[in-house]
């Protein structure tokens, strides 16, 4: 149902679509999270640039998975996946990995309530993990993001990064 009403309202590419949804629902049954809703519309830009994908917390500990209707409808994936290959802001090089980097902030925030997560985006947006990536310099959460698609790479890190990751997602690297 959402593959073919994204396909069909908001013009994207039946592969794009696919993409995301059989990639989010691999890392919703393996990192024990659901996503309650995907929502296609206009992604606001930051000081970091535009993001493609966002998950969103709602209400009661609920999730929202965000697709930028600026960047994502009409292209085919080789375009995203090109897309995401030549940013140099974060280490997600295709729309699958981009996928994983949005189920590590899932991880993070999934059952938890509005202010105990803006509490955590607090604590995290101190801590900045140099050797990532520009992002995950800036911003913890964004570092726990990171190491989520290191992690689906099966790259081994330093035990400081593994103790991290840990921490905050609850479970080991």
């Amino acid at each position: 149902m959402i593959l073919k009403s994204l396909h069909t309202e908001k013009n994207f590419n039946a592969e794009v679509s696919k993409v995301i949804i059989d990639t989010m629902s691999k890392c919703e049954s393996e990192g024990g999270f659901i996503i309650s809703e995907i929502v296609a519309k206009s992604l606001p830009k930051n000081d970091k640039g535009t993001p493609v994908l966002q998950i969103e917390p709602l209400s009661n500990g609920l999730l929202q998975l965000s697709l930028n209707t600026d960047i994502l409808p009409g292209k085919t994936l080789d375009k995203i996946n090109q897309i995401f290959a030549n940013s140099k802001l974060s280490i997600a090089n295709t729309l699958e990995e981009a996928v994983w980097h949005e189920s590590g902030h899932a991880k993070a925030i999934f059952g938890m309530r509005s202010e105990d997560v803006k509490k955590l985006y607090d604590e995290l947006s101190k801590i900045h993990i140099e050797g990532i990536s520009i992002i995950a310099y800036d911003d913890g959460a964004e570092a726990l993001a990171e190491l989520e698609v290191l992690r689906k790479r099966g790259v081994k890190v330093s035990k400081e990064w593994m103790q991290f990751y840990e921490k905050y997602i609850g479970r080991k690297y």
